[in-house]
């Protein structure tokens, strides 16, 4: 499927991702605030959720934004079709 994809349909995939969350980011979230909420009710102690994921903190860095024919030359690169 992705030797075939075309520039268009990478800027659709790059624009949708820029406008929806990360599903893994969303599911970590939801988890640490459960967490803690379970261990705030069970040790009495007031708990932080951000405490429970290491990666919480950790500034991502932005990556390049690739378009039309650059972004599919790049997809090629990557996969060792060029």
């Amino acid at each position: 499927m992705l030797d075939a994809i075309e520039p268009g349909q990478f800027d659709e995939w790059v624009a949708f991702r820029s406008i929806e969350p990360d599903p893994d980011k969303w599911l970590r979230e939801i988890t640490k605030r459960g967490l803690a909420l379970i261990a705030q009710a069970v040790s009495g102690a007031e708990v932080d959720a951000d405490t429970l994921d290491p990666w919480a903190n950790t500034e991502e860095e932005e990556p390049e934004v690739l378009t039309g024919p650059a972004a599919a030359r790049a997809v090629r690169q990557k996969m060792g079709l060029q």
